[in-house]
């Protein structure tokens, strides 16, 4: 039999830990309503704008940085790119200015 001061450190570790975990995830989303007849997002936060669905995503912006969510408003990409182009055959354009340079890249779609 197990002694009842070993399981309680034990369940209460799980515990810590499950909370921690779902407070983090609440942060990769971003609350707001989908219209799927529209294709429009509308962010219950208004200090993010959401712009360009295509293929099941839409280009977010927050402090001039844009990313992508999807149409539950899960972060799929987080907002540090200064431009981004739409998803086209699985892939988006990306720009991010650095150090004096323009440096493009592409991201592919994930699933």
């Amino acid at each position: 039999m197990i002694p009842l001061n070993n399981v309680f450190p034990t369940l209460l570790s799980i515990l810590f830990f499950l909370l921690f975990a779902v407070s983090i995830s609440a942060q990769n989303k971003i609350e707001g309503i989908y219209n799927s007849k529209s294709h429009t997002f509308e962010p219950t936060d208004k200090s993010y704008k959401t712009d360009n669905f295509r293929e099941g995503y839409f280009s977010y912006s927050k402090n001039g940085l844009y990313g992508f969510i999807d149409t539950t408003g899960k972060i799929i990409c987080a907002a540090k790119y200064d431009e981004v182009d739409v998803f086209l055959d699985g892939v988006a354009r990306v720009r991010k200015f650095d150090d004096g340079k323009n440096l493009f890249g592409f991201i592919d779609k994930i699933h």
